[in-house]
């Protein structure tokens, strides 16, 4: 059982409008019921719209976080359509154990989320997808949008490891990735913690 399905129509229609757009798809979603996609790199108000067409195109219903703000009243209404899951990342939410949930929840389940956390530089990425994959028991797979050659980017696929060995993996993955805004990519790394 893979993560909920896109029809051959709807695939279709969304591998004609990334053509059309000049994008195209390499790489595949893993035949899996449940993982989590990191999106990267999050330079451009269109690398949402981007992100979802390009899992449409390789036949995935993909889910995204988005800040609890953005879902009012009517406006959650068309963010829930489009895939869209509020998380509250404040200071004392456990916003890992309620995405944490929502795998336990729902038995298919392709959940994308964007480490950086803004459409701006960052000094780090946020850690809390390496933690949710982890604790899920789900593979991460790696998403990036190539604006040098217009390619949206699957893959590799990860089985979380160690924090530290996945990172550079994700790391290796986007070397060559050339975002929309370059000044605004910041260094594919965690913070560091005082030991």
């Amino acid at each position: 059982m893979a993560a909920a399905r896109r029809s051959a129509v709807v695939r279709g229609l969304a591998r004609g409008m990334l053509r059309v757009l000049g994008w195209r798809l390499q790489g595949e979603m893993p035949d899996a019921p449940q993982f989590v996609v990191v999106c990267a790199p999050h330079t451009s108000r269109w690398d949402l719209s981007l992100t979802l067409l390009a899992g449409t195109a390789a036949g995935i219903r993909v889910r995204w976080l988005g800040k609890h703000t953005l879902f009012w009243w009517p406006n959650s209404l068309l963010l829930g359509a489009l895939g869209g899951v509020p998380v509250d990342r404040s200071g004392g939410k456990d916003a890992v154990a309620a995405i944490v949930a929502r795998f336990r929840e729902h038995a298919e389940l392709a959940l994308a989320i964007s480490p950086e956390g803004a459409k701006r530089w960052t000094p780090h990425w946020r850690s809390g997808f390496w933690y949710v994959a982890k604790a899920a028991g789900v593979p991460i797979v790696v998403a990036a949008l190539d604006w040098g050659t217009k390619v949206a980017r699957v893959g590799p696929v990860l089985q979380p490891t160690t924090i530290e060995a996945d990172m550079l993996d994700i790391r290796r993955a986007l070397e060559s990735v050339v975002p929309r805004h370059p000044e605004r990519f910041g260094p594919v790394k965690l913070p560091t913690h005082p030991g």
